[in-house]
This record gives structure tokens, sequence and C-alpha cells, in this order.
């Protein structure tokens, strides 16, 4: 429509007295054509309300008659059954959520409820969570409910094997004393009942909770195949357990040991070793090999030869330099392990190489990982040791032929040293992990190293090695010295292997800030099915920021 003020319009022009009066007056024809317009909508509207109401009225009886004809109501209830149990987590217990199988089956309508609460094998696993001390109402309650749960879930598996896992409160100074018939000992207490039917048993708890272990006979748990025990840290329980009235330990069945912890003497284990196909000994490793579940390499070749349908196997290892005569220099073999993890501390880390390496011998070994607790370089710990105990170690790993995956903390070793051994990798190698953070000797905490010898240049050293050509996947943790040009360097070496490129993941995490964008240099490769991830520190931020101390400060800043 055409107006003499359309010039004006969309402006802030403001009328004359005359302009209005002609403004009102153009307006009368338009205002009666938009008043009849709204009458038709209106008119319309109510119609399509009609139509829109007999359709949702004819559609909710067609619903309902399809339902009764759907697929899924005709489904044999054994056959549903099955439908249900393969909805449970593969790769851990169930939990407490009814965001997941099989809380959430209960949850579709009545008669599912009926049938998943009637299938034992639904509640054959559950991990239990421990609510954290506090005295009030909410803790209470949930604490009640929780513990109720456990046991009504576990009441009704029937007759089936149980796996269980227990994350029990951890407890710390100023943890209020628990009320009467609330002790850290009463959720593992509460699964005592269903020990007959224990297959695999989980255990994150205070030491002092385990002694309500302690009663049970190896006739008490007839089913149980496997045991982890991560004891809890607690303030006001140092002594040793007396491991030796744990008749749980010695078990038919038992093949799958763990715990982890100082709270134990590896000797006094009551453990049948000789049918033990899993065992791992790992934890806070102290500075002494006397503490609690340390042991020598003479200790650990003792231990590995008394095991001998071992496949998979972790170690703590304190050797202190010079302190232990070898006796017997025979070399031990062991034919089915196929997985190792040694933890290494003290000062003669070196000794640990020398000895325990080069008298073991793994001829199915697949995965390594070596830990070493300690924030000073392995060549400045023993000169007269680390040459020959560096040659020990290379040739452990060369001599592993079937070697698929090594994960080695690398912060101990200088530049030199890694160098040395990348080379002497096996061509069979498909998974390599760097770690460049080190442990505090005491197990607890972690810190940058002083200096580490993880650099561009033994990347390059790791592109030019025989397993080069075969590795997969690469993890780097917590570097700070590889430069962003000398990785990108080092993955588009990797990806111009011949006849084509192994390399299918990269995983590093830097200690710094970001140097160089490198992903936009990377888009081909990763078109091509590389799967790259890296991440760095965040910027440290700035207390000059005019958002500091607002409630959104953080998300501004990042």
């Amino acid at each position: 429509m055409s107006s003499p003020f359309a010039s004006k319009l969309g402006t802030n022009y403001a009328p004359k007295d005359d302009e209005v009066a002609e403004i009102h007056a153009l307006l009368v024809d338009p205002t009666r054509q938009l008043e009849h317009l709204d009458a038709e909508i209106s008119a319309v509207r109510n119609t399509l309300d009609k139509l829109t109401e007999e359709r949702e009225r004819l559609g909710a009886y067609v619903a309902q008659h399809k339902a009764l004809v759907t697929p899924v109501r005709r489904v044999p209830l054994d056959i549903l059954q099955e439908i249900f149990v393969a909805c449970l987590p593969t790769h851990r217990n169930c939990v407490m959520s009814a965001r997941e199988a099989p809380v959430i089956l209960g949850r579709i309508c009545s008669a599912w409820r009926v049938l998943s609460l009637s299938t034992p094998r639904l509640w054959t696993s559950l991990h239990v969570v421990e609510p954290t001390w506090s005295f009030n109402a909410l803790f209470e309650a949930k604490w009640t409910q929780r513990l109720e749960i456990a046991k009504a879930w576990l009441g009704r598996s029937g007759q089936c094997l149980l796996s269980i896992s227990l994350e029990g409160a951890n407890f710390a100074p100023y943890s209020p004393t628990p009320r009467p018939g609330q002790d850290r000992s009463v959720f593992l207490a509460a699964l005592i009942p269903f020990a007959q039917r224990w297959q695999h048993i989980s255990l994150a708890v205070a030491p002092a909770a385990l002694e309500t272990l302690a009663h049970l006979a190896d006739s008490d748990v007839p089913m149980l195949q496997s045991i982890a025990i991560v004891q809890h840290h607690d303030y006001n329980y140092f002594q040793l357990l007396d491991w030796g009235r744990f008749g749980i330990l010695g078990g038919a069945r038992l093949s799958d040991f763990s715990v982890s912890g100082n709270n134990f003497r590896v000797a006094e284990l009551p453990l049948r070793w000789h049918v033990l196909t899993a065992l791992s000994l790992l934890g806070p490793t102290g500075v002494d090999h006397t503490a609690g579940g340390a042991m020598s390499s003479e200790t650990a070749l003792q231990l590995i030869s008394r095991c001998p349908a071992l496949t998979s196997c972790g170690l703590r290892l304190v050797d202190e330099l010079a302190t232990e005569i070898y006796m017997q220099p025979s070399i031990v073999e062991h034919s089915l392990l196929d997985s190792l993890e040694l933890c290494c501390a003290g000062t003669g880390i070196a000794d640990t190489f020398q000895h325990l390496l080069g008298r073991l011998s793994l001829p199915v070994l697949r995965n390594f990982t070596l830990r070493v607790y300690s924030t000073a370089r392995l060549d400045a710990m023993s000169q007269f040791y680390a040459p020959d105990a560096i040659q020990r170690l290379s040739r452990f790993l060369a001599s592993s032929t079937q070697l698929r995956s090594l994960d080695i903390d690398t912060a101990t070793f200088s530049k030199e040293l890694l160098a040395s051994i990348l080379p002497e990798l096996p061509p069979t190698l498909q998974h390599l992990g760097m770690n460049d953070m080190t442990q505090h000797s005491d197990g607890w905490g972690w810190e940058p190293p002083e200096f580490t010898g993880l650099d561009d240049d033994v990347l390059d050293v790791l592109t030019s090695a025989p397993c080069g050509s075969t590795l997969k996947s690469l993890d780097i943790r917590y570097n700070s010295t590889i430069s962003d040009l000398g990785f990108l360097r080092f993955i588009t070496s990797m990806m111009r292997v011949r006849p084509r490129p192994t390399l299918h993941g990269v995983n590093v995490e830097f200690s710094r800030e970001i140097q160089l964008d490198i992903l936009p240099e990377l888009e081909n490769a990763i078109e091509s099915g590389l799967e790259v991830s890296i991440t760095y520190q965040p910027p440290i931020p700035t207390y000059f920021s005019p958002w500091h101390g607002l409630p959104d400060y953080l998300q501004v800043s990042a």
C-alpha cells in the first residue's frame, strides 16, 4: 500500500498537527479491513480447534488399539528377560540410578516392573556408595535409604552369583563420630549375609572396616573368584592388619586378588598362590623396602615363581642401593604371564632393572607397564649401575617379541637413556604410553619433574625406530618439553610410513600453554582416519580482570 508518508516511516520523524489529522484519516479504511481479517482468522481458528479436537480423539482411539498389537507385547517373557539382561552394563557393576538398567526397566510400565523385579539375574551386580558422614537430616535419610536399597537389591538376586563393589566413606580427622548403628563397617556388614554367593568383590574401605571380614572362613565364600581391596586412608588406624586371620583369601576358587595400601605384608597373605591367574599388589610405595606391601626384586622373583598360573601381575618394588646380595642368579621363566606392571621406588632402581629384569624371562609378555616413583634421574642415582641397568631394560624389551603395549614413566630417564631405549622396542609394539609426571616416593600425589628427557629429538628417534612402522596409538601425558612444531613434525613423519601408516590414534596432554595451533595442519591426517586429542594446561587467570570476585568470573575468563 502506497503512503504519502513512506519516506518518513521507520524514522524518528515527528509529524505536525495537520499531518497527524491526515494520518488518522488515512488509517480509517485499513483499520476496518484489519478488523474484518481478524474476524475471519478467529472463525478459521475455531474451525481448526474443532478439527484438532476431533483428530486427537480419533488418534487416541487408533493409538490405543494399535498398542494392543505392538510386537513387544507378544514377546515371550523369557525372551524379554534376556533383552533386559542385555541392557545391563558390562564394564562395571550396576548403580542405584533410574537412569540405567535395571532400575529404569521398572519405570516403563507396571508389567515391566513386575517382570524386572522377578528376574534375579538383573540384580546380580551392584555398586554401593556409602554417603560421606554429615550430621544433618538429608544425610540421615540418604544413609538409611541407600543401606536399605542395597539389602533389597541383593535380596532380589535369588540364588545367582553376585558381583559387588563398595565405595566406603573416606575418613578424615575432622569426620564426626558416627552415631550408634552407623559405624564405618555397617555397609560391608550388610553384604556378609550374601557371602555364599559372592563371585567378584571389590572393596574400597578404611582398614578398620576390613576387620568385618576376619571371621569369614574359606567355606563361607565357596564361589568367590576375585577380590579387590583398596584401603582408604584412615587417620585413626595405623597398625598392620593380621591378614592371617582372613580365611576368605584361601578360597578354593579365588584366582584373582588385588590389594593396595600399606597395611599388609606379602608373606602373611593366606592365598593359594599356585591357583592365582591375576595378582596385583600395588598402591603407595614407601622409601623403605620393609614398608607394608613393598618387596625387593629377589622377593618378587620368588613370588612370581610361586604363581605358575599367573597371566597378569602388578608389583611394587623397593630396592635399596647395594643393600641386598643376590645369591641365585638363575633365570625365572614364566610361560603364561602376558601382562606385567612394576612400580619401582627407593635408591636402588638401577638394581631393580639389573637384577629383576635381567633374570626374568616372559616369552608371551604382551603388556608391560613401568612406573618409577622418584624425583631423581636414573643415571644420577647410580653412576656405577646405570649403564648396565639400562642395557638390561633395553634387552628385556627387545627380547619381548610378543610385546603389544608399553606404558612407561619417562621423567626419571635422561634424554640419552630414552634415546637408547626406544630403538630397542620390538616391531610388534602397537601402543606406547609415556608419562612425564613424577609421583612422590610415598605414593601420595604427583609433581612436575625437575628435568625430563622426552623432547623433540626423542620423538624423532621414535619415528625412525623399528616400532615406528607398527605403532597404532601413542599416549603422552604431562609433558612440557615437546614443542608444538616438534609434535607436528612427528605426526607428519608417522603418516608417511610406507606402504601405509599404522598410527590410528594420538593423545597428548601438555602441562604448558599452547605455543602454536597445529590442528589445521593435521586436517588431512584427521580426514584420513587419524584420531587426535591435544590438551594444554590453561593459562593462569589474571587477578586484574574486571570480573574478578564475581560468580561468572571463571566463565568470562575462559
